[in-house]
């Protein structure tokens, strides 16, 4: 739930950025593959940009969390749990 708002703050910061003719918000909630029908072919480039810059941030977001359970489960120890027969 957390990748949410990190991919629409990028998406917003990104394209007021590198395209602040485009109503950022209005393409945020029409999504990219609407991407077409609101922006101009010349400035389509930076839009996608700005998605996949978004998409990449949640993926690090998500490996980023991994890798921390995964080292915090190291450090448990192995016992066995099963009684003696």
């Amino acid at each position: 739930m957390s990748q949410m708002p990190i991919f629409a703050n990028v998406v917003l910061h990104s394209l007021k950025v590198d395209t602040p003719d485009v109503d950022a918000q209005a393409l945020l909630f029409a999504g990219s593959g609407e991407a077409r029908k609101f922006v101009a072919p010349e400035r389509l480039p930076q839009v996608l940009h700005a998605f996949n810059k978004a998409i990449n941030s949640t993926f690090y977001l998500s490996t980023s969390t991994s890798v921390a359970a995964l080292l915090t489960s190291l450090e448990i120890e192995w016992i066995n749990v099963k009684g003696k027969t």
